[in-house]
Protein backbone atom coordinates (compact mmCIF):
# COMPACT_ATOMS: atom_id res chain seq x y z
CA UNK A 1 0.00 0.00 0.00
CA UNK A 2 1.25 3.25 -1.16
CA UNK A 3 -1.14 5.37 -1.31
CA UNK A 4 0.45 9.58 -1.45
CA UNK A 5 -1.98 12.09 -1.13
CA UNK A 6 -1.07 15.70 -2.16
CA UNK A 7 -3.17 17.88 -0.18
CA UNK A 8 -3.39 21.30 1.97
CA UNK A 9 -4.93 20.99 5.11
CA UNK A 10 -6.83 24.45 4.79
CA UNK A 11 -8.60 23.07 1.28
CA UNK A 12 -11.74 21.68 2.25
CA UNK A 13 -12.23 19.35 -0.40
CA UNK A 14 -8.33 18.36 0.69
CA UNK A 15 -10.15 17.61 4.22
CA UNK A 16 -12.70 15.95 3.09
CA UNK A 17 -11.08 13.24 1.72
CA UNK A 18 -8.64 12.75 4.81
CA UNK A 19 -11.17 12.55 6.81
CA UNK A 20 -12.98 9.89 4.50
CA UNK A 21 -9.87 8.04 4.57
CA UNK A 22 -9.46 8.45 8.11
CA UNK A 23 -13.06 7.27 8.81
CA UNK A 24 -12.26 3.80 6.26
CA UNK A 25 -8.77 3.30 8.00
CA UNK A 26 -6.94 3.66 4.47
CA UNK A 27 -3.06 4.09 5.51
CA UNK A 28 -1.34 7.36 3.35
CA UNK A 29 1.10 9.66 3.33
CA UNK A 30 0.50 13.34 3.14
CA UNK A 31 2.20 15.92 0.77
CA UNK A 32 1.63 19.09 1.46
CA UNK A 33 1.19 21.23 -1.83
CA UNK A 34 0.86 24.95 -1.87
CA UNK A 35 -2.33 25.56 -4.08
CA UNK A 36 -1.17 28.15 -6.71
CA UNK A 37 2.79 27.43 -5.84
CA UNK A 38 3.55 23.56 -5.42
CA UNK A 39 0.54 23.13 -7.97
CA UNK A 40 1.46 24.91 -10.99
CA UNK A 41 5.22 22.94 -11.44
CA UNK A 42 5.15 21.11 -14.70
CA UNK A 43 5.44 17.76 -13.01
CA UNK A 44 2.43 18.42 -10.50
CA UNK A 45 0.19 19.40 -13.59
CA UNK A 46 1.51 16.34 -15.31
CA UNK A 47 0.86 14.08 -12.60
CA UNK A 48 -2.59 15.42 -11.55
CA UNK A 49 -3.92 15.21 -15.53
CA UNK A 50 -3.47 18.83 -15.98
CA UNK A 51 -5.82 19.91 -13.44
CA UNK A 52 -3.67 21.28 -10.82
CA UNK A 53 -5.85 21.53 -7.78
CA UNK A 54 -5.70 19.65 -4.21
CA UNK A 55 -6.34 16.43 -3.41
CA UNK A 56 -4.70 14.24 -5.96
CA UNK A 57 -4.22 10.96 -4.92
CA UNK A 58 -1.32 8.47 -6.49
CA UNK A 59 -1.91 4.90 -5.67
CA UNK A 60 1.40 3.01 -5.74
CA UNK A 61 0.58 1.74 -9.37
CA UNK A 62 0.82 4.97 -10.51
CA UNK A 63 -2.92 5.46 -10.56
CA UNK A 64 -3.71 9.09 -9.83
CA UNK A 65 -7.25 10.47 -9.19
CA UNK A 66 -7.95 14.17 -8.96
CA UNK A 67 -10.87 15.30 -7.69
CA UNK A 68 -12.18 14.60 -3.87
CA UNK A 69 -15.32 13.22 -5.04
CA UNK A 70 -13.70 10.82 -7.04
CA UNK A 71 -11.66 10.07 -4.75
CA UNK A 72 -13.84 9.56 -1.72
CA UNK A 73 -16.01 7.32 -4.07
Amino acid sequence: MGYKLHTMPISQPARAVMWAMAYEGTEYEAVNAMPGKDTRTPEFMKMSGGIGTVPCLVCDDGFVISESHAIMA
